[in-house]
């Protein structure tokens, strides 16, 4: 990149959601970058988004991860490259490796990364995704459904939105009220017991109390009675779903539903998840049989090595939970997972990698790296080939071309709806129920957006969203500080008093690892899946 240009100097897509709006970074003096939104772009960048001009800053790199480490005795220990391949392949001792990938990444690094473990015997891959957001889209595959293209957005003559839906995806919000304004007729119905944006902005709002959403659901897909009745005469109904963390056991059945409905009413479904591959990563696993988070979790005598995201942060756990049998970790920025590790590798940031991206579910669309990663920064791919030579394992076959993405999985039916409520615990008399929300400017775990400025300046403490009538009920006042109490630990936040949220619920960001401790995974029967359902809570006033 030239040092004099004040103008744009690099263009191409932020894949931190499905929007995929466009961005281009500007170079501002000698040294400094920053997220510009292009001409030709009708939208605008979420925080999300304009983030990665300053995580991309050359200034920022004394907090990127650049040199191979180890921590010996309490110390930081500066590594070649090769002497830390040396030390994660001893780390194995002869044992089996489980890789855990960051499965946002292009589809070529995950299906480069998939021919790598196969041809090395003594490894098994598994692609991180948000484990409500896998099992949504098994059931929106199995369901039929089209997938909503962007041009359908302006044809749809209604919408049903599950969960944060704004939050997830802001483009969303952009689309729908283009439609809307188009024509006040056309009824936009809205799920959600975290009370977001969207709910300020429905025709109608079904009541759903936290974990309920698959018998709301049922109810609007199979009764004439207000929400549903506003859907019954669509023939080109839009269903646009989140799957948050610590919302439900039934994400599953969920999105098979939701899938026929859309089908049933001449439309389409359009997911929204926290990274823009998440459905290639499902495709990726159901074809190359890579292992489901909640399988490779049950591998407890092998050794773990985190490529890129953060897993410790992604299940809340501990520093000891996440201490056990991670030999190595790799990310561009420091994160819970890298602090847990015994061996620490530098990664690119997604935004630093081309690739293709399978956006919509129908388009296989190929992103430029916005900045070169740095130099001598290794991609998941070569990371994870050195470590196979090293193991012993000769170079693969090339990896399938990644337009068979395209082709939608055969995936099994999920269980018959409505399924028996999970174990979740019963609340008392005087607690609230807790569950989590996405909020639109926080990128998954936080990995990538919790190093911008901007989130300490702006938010020294993280929200704790209350209904009104609640906070009178407990005396609070909005911004007072708040301790928020479950049987698995404690959070301190401020309340922040939200008039579209039901009473008896609170609401805690799902990108704060400390809020997900508060719902821990658990494994779903049968092991093929991780399950965090709300709990009880209470809210004490601090001084």
């Amino acid at each position: 990149m030239s040092s004099s240009a004040a103008t744009a100097e690099a263009a191409g897509l932020c894949t931190l959601c499905p929007g995929a709006c466009a961005m281009q970074l500007a170079r501002h003096g000698d040294f400094m970058l920053r997220g510009e939104v292009p001409l030709t772009n009708r939208g605008g960048l979420c925080p999300r988004g304009s983030a990665l001009g300053e995580v991309l800053d050359p200034p920022s790199a004394a907090r990127r991860i650049l040199v191979p480490q180890a921590r010996d005795d309490g110390r930081s220990v500066l590594l070649s490259f090769p002497d830390a391949v040396e030390r994660v392949i001893q780390a194995t001792a002869g044992g089996e490796i489980t890789v855990f990938l960051d499965g946002n990444l292009p589809a070529e690094q995950l299906q480069a990364a998939a021919a790598w473990t196969a041809a090395w015997r003594n490894a098994d891959l598994c692609l991180m995704i948000e484990p409500a957001e896998r099992d949504l889209l098994i059931g929106l595959e199995s369901s039929g459904a089209p997938y909503l293209e962007p041009s359908a957005w302006a044809g749809c003559d209604g919408f049903l939105l599950i969960g944060g839906v704004f939050e997830a995806n802001p483009t969303c919000s952009r689309r729908i009220f283009e439609r809307r304004k188009s024509d006040r007729k056309v009824p936009l119905v809205v799920i959600d017991p975290g009370g977001g944006a969207a709910c300020k902005f429905a025709s109608h709002r079904a009541a759903c109390p936290p974990g309920r959403e698959l018998a709301v659901l049922s109810a609007v897909a199979l009764t004439a009675k207000a929400a549903g009745a506003a859907l019954k005469s669509c023939s080109r109904l839009a269903v646009v779903v989140t799957a948050e963390y610590g919302r439900s056991a039934d994400w599953a059945a969920i999105g098979c539903l939701a899938g026929r409905l859309a089908k049933a009413r001449g439309g389409s479904v359009a997911p929204q998840t926290s990274g823009a591959n998440a459905l290639a990563a499902v495709r990726i696993e159901h074809r190359l049989g890579t292992l489901p988070l909640a399988k490779a979790l049950l591998r407890n005598g092998d050794v773990r090595v985190v490529l890129g995201g953060d897993l410790a942060a992604l299940l809340g756990w501990t520093q000891e939970q996440g201490t056990r049998g991670l030999a190595a970790a790799a990310a561009a920025l420091p994160n819970r997972t890298t602090q847990a590790a015994r061996i620490v590798l530098p990664m690119p940031l997604p935004a630093e990698l081309s690739g293709t991206y399978l956006l919509e579910g129908s388009r296989a669309v190929t992103v430029g790296a916005l900045v070169p990663p740095p130099a001598a920064v290794p991609t998941p791919e070569e990371l994870l080939g050195a470590f196979a030579r090293r193991g012993g394992t000769a170079a693969p076959r090339p990896p399938a071309d990644v337009s068979g993405l395209l082709d939608r999985c055969d995936c099994p039916l999920p269980a018959a709806w409505p399924i028996p409520p999970g174990d979740a615990e019963p609340p008392g008399d005087e607690d609230l129920t807790l569950l989590l929300a996405r909020q639109g400017f926080n990128a998954g775990t936080g990995e990538i957006t919790a190093h911008a400025s901007y989130q300490t300046i702006a938010r020294a403490e993280p929200d704790v969203r209350l209904a009104p009538a609640d906070a009178h009920r407990l005396g609070l006042r909005n911004l007072q500080p708040v301790l928020v109490r479950s049987r698995h630990g404690q959070f301190r936040g401020r309340a922040k008093l939200c008039p579209t949220l039901a009473a008896g619920a609170v609401v805690l960001d799902e990108a704060l690892c400390e809020a997900r401790r508060l719902l821990p995974c658990r494994l779903a029967p049968g092991g093929e899946g991780l399950v965090a359902l709300p709990v009880p809570v209470t809210v004490e006033v601090l001084p």
